[in-house]
């Protein structure tokens, strides 16, 4: 399923929030375009994590630097403002167990290839029998697979 949206309070408003939750925490993939909202940025921010700085900090006595500090603190990957001034191009992706990714966008359009492969007709497609002609007799067992306990996305074929 692809699901498009341009605001996180889209899904809210659509499915309510903890359906809408629910609905986030099931995507194995997500892409995200610049946001026009704060919130959508903030959960952006919040989602991307921390990274460890130095906070500098200098005393001046009479003029003098006295002395310099460093303190260790977090700070955000990437701050909602960034997220929010992101260009056209830019997208921020997630996917399951790898971490945040910072993507280009690509236009298919400059791409020989893709632009040959666009132009491609769709194959003919037969159509279907209606449901109620099919008998389960003739439909060969190893269609369908009995599934137990866990099912692994990456081994699917």
């Amino acid at each position: 399923m692809w699901i498009a949206i341009q605001s996180l309070a889209q899904l809210e408003t659509v499915y309510g929030k903890s359906r809408a939750q629910v609905l986030q925490d099931n995507m194995d993939s997500q892409i995200y375009y610049r946001p026009a909202d704060i919130h959508t940025a903030k959960y952006l921010e919040d989602r991307l994590g921390n990274m460890s700085a130095f906070a500098h900090s200098t005393t001046l006595r009479d003029g003098e630097e006295t002395s310099e500090g460093l303190a260790e603190r977090p700070i955000p990957l990437l701050a909602s403002q960034e997220i929010a001034q992101l260009s056209d191009e830019e997208i921020i992706g997630f996917h399951r167990h790898l971490p945040p990714m910072r993507l280009t966008r690509m236009d298919w359009r400059k791409h020989p290839a893709l632009t040959h492969r666009q132009r491609i007709p769709a194959p003919e497609l037969f159509e279907l029998p209606h449901v109620g002609d099919i008998r389960l007799e003739s439909v060969q067992s190893e269609t369908f697979q009995e599934t137990r306990g866990y099912i692994d996305p990456d081994m699917m074929n």
